[in-house]
């Protein structure tokens, strides 16, 4: 996490209210990127 927070450049406690695990930081990093690929496919596609 904190690698994540410097990263980031978010509090440490920010992170924790927005995400209470580390496994639900993960599944909404693992959301996030599958739309953005599943929104470029589609554009590729669409071209």
């Amino acid at each position: 996490m904190d690698r994540i927070r410097t990263a980031s450049r978010v509090p440490l406690k920010r992170l924790y209210r927005l995400f209470s695990a580390k496994d639900r930081l993960v599944a909404a990093y693992l959301e996030r990127r599958c739309g953005r690929w599943t929104t470029s496919l589609r554009e590729a596609m669409a071209a």
